[in-house]
Formats: structure tokens, C-alpha cells, sequence
């Protein structure tokens, strides 16, 4: 675990994973209180991606400075520093 700890700034690792689908022959329920439901599908295509944001390029708020009451959620703002798409396994 030790080899994982690096000297520096903190940062965030995501990894993401993404499939896209398409209906099977025949399966999408055409009548009744499910239709439109899809009971069977096929796996057209995979992505998998890991991505390193700096703890410093982390942004956004959920107070706002001029209000001291409560103030909606600021869009979080992310700076990527290294986008890397996974190889197949």
C-alpha cells in the first residue's frame, strides 16, 4: 500500500466505465402497462477511462460569500490534468 502514497498535492483518480446498447429482436413489450420496455438488449460497445483531477483545480461551492443564509449548490468546475483511455482486458 505504501507504493500507492506519493509526496505532493492531493489528488482525485475516476475511473469510468460506459456501455452502449441496442434492442434485441423482438423484445420491446409493445402493449399493455410495460410497454415500451426493452427485455432484452445486446452490448454494442464498451469504454473504460481513468482521469486525474488536482485537488487545487477542484472547484465550486454550496455557500455563497454575499449571502449568509443558505444558497443553492455552485456547478462543481473540474481541471483535468491526465485523461487516459483503459486498454481491453
Amino acid at each position: 500500500m505504501l507504493g500507492l502514497l506519493k509526496v505532493g498535492e492531493p489528488r482525485f483518480v475516476i475511473y469510468s466505465y460506459g456501455q452502449t446498447f441496442a434492442s434485441g429482436m423482438s423484445s420491446v413489450i409493445s402493449s399493455g402497462p410495460l410497454a415500451g420496455l426493452c427485455t432484452n438488449s445486446q452490448i454494442t460497445a464498451e469504454n473504460r477511462l481513468r482521469a486525474v483531477v488536482p485537488r487545487s483545480k477542484f472547484g465550486g461551492s454550496s455557500r455563497d460569500a454575499k449571502s449568509p443564509g443558505f444558497a443553492p449548490a455552485l456547478p462543481a468546475r473540474l481541471v483535468v490534468e491526465s485523461y487516459h483511455p483503459l486498454p481491453p482486458d
